[in-house]
């Protein structure tokens, strides 16, 4: 599961856009793919950004525990549901 961090000094609206955009009910036990609370089309972001990610992005910090960013060795943090699925994929 990702933790989702607020960043700091950021409209409250951003970020519970940001944690409403990362929340995961679970994971397929077929696929092993995330099941999302939300579909990325509810969330409405418009007010921000067309493009959900970048604007829960703008928001909070998504990152996936236990696995490390394969350029820097530091903490993997997540840039879009997508990359969740991939790494969820190939796990």
């Amino acid at each position: 599961m990702p933790v989702v961090t607020p960043l700091e000094n950021v409209d409250s609206e951003l970020v519970e856009l940001g944690r409403r955009y990362w929340r995961v009910d679970g994971f397929d036990s077929e696929t092993g793919r995330p099941v999302w609370a939300e579909k990325n089309s509810a969330i409405d972001s418009s007010a921000w950004d067309r493009r959900t990610y970048v604007a829960a992005a703008a928001g909070v910090r998504a990152v996936l525990p236990g696995y490390s960013c394969p350029s820097c060795q530091g903490e993997l943090v997540l840039v879009s549901r997508t990359s969740l699925e991939r790494i969820t994929a190939s796990t």
